[in-house]
């Protein structure tokens, strides 16, 4: 879908020719003033405010057909999309088409940053407040990022869970200074080092600690649900 009702908008408001509209598109950021030449050959400097509000009422309408057109091919909304070309980074797209589609926002990615094909990605806490379904969702479609484009996405997240079962290095940082830097099955070993600072093992891993001091014969060193599951199911088939 096009947001070429966006383009024409600003080409009428600021008098400016189809490519210095584009351009414009491409420059907007939140609380920056855009420097532009007119079609006179002026150049002029505006608010960012002010250009938001010339296109507010175009956007709107972008966000609206992009959610009539993902539900008319999916039924219902998807578990995450990806909006894409010069549009889709406008500020506050991906809000609207969230709010059109009824979907948090974070499922709403932009396409255009895995377009430029990032080294390292850094995603702070990107599943703050989801339900469990909604974060598996989430950290699904980030491993698949990771998988596909061959990228280093650095993940900051206070879940044990989630890094036990997506990362593959562990970096706990203290006030200022690394305090560890392993594998996770390393690293969740010192859980009441972790604890002292505010963290902790995966929950998973003190209920095998809690399996073992009772007197099964289970590792103590698992740190996903998968982990104990085969551990468990191992132990009963040995028995």
């Amino acid at each position: 879908i096009a947001g070429d009702e966006i383009t024409e908008a600003l080409m009428r408001g600021f008098l400016v020719d189809f490519q210095t509209a584009e351009e414009m598109k491409r420059r907007l950021h939140p609380g920056e003033n855009v420097t532009y030449t007119d079609i006179l050959g002026m150049e002029n400097t505006t608010p960012y405010e002010e250009i938001c509000a010339a296109i507010a009422d175009p956007m709107e309408r972008l966000a609206e057909a992009i959610a009539q057109r993902v539900t008319e091919v999916n039924t219902v909304a998807p578990s995450a999309l990806f909006l894409a070309g010069g549009g889709s980074k406008l500020d506050g797209l991906r809000e609207r088409v969230a709010k059109c589609l009824g979907m948090d926002e974070r499922r709403v990615a932009i396409a255009g940053v895995l377009a430029m094909k990032p080294e390292v990605l850094v995603l702070d806490e990107p599943t703050a407040g989801l339900d469990p379904k909604g974060r598996d969702e989430i950290f699904e479609q980030i491993a698949q990022m990771h998988e596909e484009n061959h990228m280093t996405i650095i993940l900051v997240s206070h879940s044990m869970e989630d890094v036990a079962k997506y990362v593959d290095r562990i970096i706990v940082m203290n006030k200022g200074r690394v305090m560890y830097d392993d594998e996770p099955r390393e690293v969740f070993k010192q859980y009441h080092e972790l604890e002292a600072v505010g963290l902790a093992a995966p929950q998973v891993t003190y209920i095998m600690k809690e399996l073992r001091e009772h007197g099964y014969d289970v590792s103590d060193e698992v740190t996903t649900i998968e982990e104990a599951k085969q551990e468990i199911l191992a132990y009963f088939r040995e028995r």
